[in-house]
């Protein structure tokens, strides 16, 4: 009878990837258009590349739904376990899912929108601490890879102050190296992806990082 939570916690888990990895931006561009969103664009199976070279309108959706993974995954995982810890561990799941997803042969978008569904199920005003924590980092050191990552531990702490778990904490660990490696170049100057830009505006830094890579 021990090994039965062991079973669900690991179900759990397994099935948050797999939900997480369905990849609804791109089955959009494919049903609305033909289009593979690994081809055109940015070559990103995500929301932002799906509305800017597909529809603006059905890439809303496909985020909101991108965002939804995230949510459910960690909502769900609480309800059944009862526990921070596997509902984080789900949470993430879902996001590696998104990011490396067997459906599109380990390629995947960069899992900010199930990234912040994950934070949203976590606690509600968590978004508006990373929210505020990105454009402020954004703007003071022009580094989406910066501001991504001060995104997440600001919004982590808020929810370890009020939830007192420590779960919280690991979670920002792990989101971490489950989505920062999707914005980084991996050229030979690996520290060139987080050197700080002051002499570029917001606009170019966000055209650029919406450029295909390599």
């Amino acid at each position: 009878m021990d090994s039965l939570p062991l079973i669900r916690n690991a179900a759990i888990l397994v099935v948050s990837y797999l939900i997480g990895a369905i990849p609804f931006c791109n089955l959009i561009a494919k049903i609305h258009s033909g289009k593979d969103l690994r081809k055109i664009g940015e070559k990103n199976p995500g929301s932002v590349n799906l509305m800017v070279n597909v529809s603006k309108a059905w890439g809303v959706i496909g985020g909101i739904l991108d965002f939804l993974k995230g949510a459910l995954a960690y909502f769900f995982a609480f309800i059944i376990s009862g526990s921070f810890t596997i509902a984080v561990l789900a949470g993430v799941a879902a996001i590696l899912g998104h990011n490396y997803s067997p459906y599109l042969k380990f390629s995947g978008g960069k899992g900010m929108s199930t990234t912040v569904g994950v934070f949203f199920a976590a606690n509600p005003f968590s978004i508006l601490v990373f929210g505020a924590v990105f454009l402020l980092f954004l703007v003071l050191l022009k580094n989406i890879i910066w501001g991504i990552i001060t995104a997440m531990l600001g919004a982590s702490i808020f929810i370890y102050l009020l939830a007192g778990s420590s779960a919280f904490l690991l979670m920002f660990v792990l989101m971490v190296l489950a989505v920062i490696p999707k914005y980084m170049t991996f050229s030979k100057k690996v520290f060139k992806d987080f050197r700080v830009r002051r002499d570029i505006s917001l606009k170019d830094l966000m055209y650029e990082q919406d450029r295909p890579k390599g």
